[in-house]
């Protein structure tokens, strides 16, 4: 289980514009550290997160920063229930925030923020990433139909796309049979370049994709939950290629910075 996030954001329209990472959120064992990644600097716009404007500052909090705490649908909220079961949990024994913000990306319609989780290893060795679908809205009726009607642990293929004139690290997701090559939807653009990194050093036959459930009453960005699962090589670091993951921290101070009230959207 993960217990770091990162932050992305778009710089530009949505149909056209430039995604980054621009900040990094830990679980520590006394609360949450936020910090801002050299992608905050490098992407045209970006202006900073209401009450964390300082790019070289450490954040610490003993709860989570309202940032995040926003992106999670409000626990009063009637379909709350349902929103936990679309991400594979327990209604039952609700998860705490990073894992439940790994799975669903955090996305609202009214900013160009989103989150997505630091990759690592589970205890046994292997790498595990839940992951809903992108893209659905644009399949055609007859494949989002065949879509919906797939069951749980049907496997899947990933098929690299390096000519994708909107992504060129974009992965496309299909049905893992002979001539199956429609696309059903996108692995999430973050988790796509790592994903190229894992299936290149694990080789073709350990990596595997598989659909864990489909949500047929979910809006699309929940509909269709994924999981896959490859090797973790040694001294493997996520996003060790890519210098915006760096972070932009001067030092962690001794003294908490005042972070704002804790706001829930009801």
């Amino acid at each position: 289980m993960t217990d770091t996030l990162y932050v992305a954001w778009r710089s530009g329209s949505s149909d056209s514009g430039r995604w980054g990472p621009i900040g990094r959120l830990d679980r520590l064992p006394d609360g949450y550290r936020f910090t801002y990644t050299r992608g905050a600097q490098t992407l045209p716009g970006f202006q900073g997160i209401a009450g964390m404007g300082d790019f070289g500052e450490t954040y610490n909090s003993d709860s989570l920063p309202p940032f995040f705490v926003n992106r999670i649908l409000d626990k009063r909220r009637p379909e709350f229930r349902k929103y936990l079961e679309w991400g594979g949990f327990d209604p039952g024994q609700p998860p705490e925030p990073i894992p439940l913000l790994a799975v669903t990306g955090g996305e609202r319609f009214t900013d160009a923020f989103e989150v997505f989780p630091k990759p690592s290893p589970g205890p046994d060795g292997f790498f595990r990433c839940r992951f809903f679908l992108r893209g659905l809205r644009h399949l055609s009726p007859p494949i989002r139909d065949q879509l919906l009607r797939l069951e749980p642990r049907t496997p899947l293929a990933l098929v690299q796309e390096n000519l994708n004139p909107a992504d060129p690290f974009a992965i496309r997701v299909t049905l893992n049979t002979p001539g199956s090559s429609a696309s059903l939807g996108h692995v999430p653009r973050y988790l796509a370049l790592e994903f190229r990194s894992l299936l290149n050093a694990c080789g073709g036959t350990i990596p595997t994709v598989s659909l864990v459930r489909v949500n047929s009453d979910a809006p699309w960005q929940f509909a269709v939950l994924c999981e896959f699962q490859t090797c973790w090589p040694n001294r493997h670091e996520p996003f060790e290629n890519n210098p915006e993951f760096a972070s932009l921290a001067r030092s962690i101070p001794a003294t908490r910075p005042q972070l704002p009230e804790e706001v829930v959207v009801a």
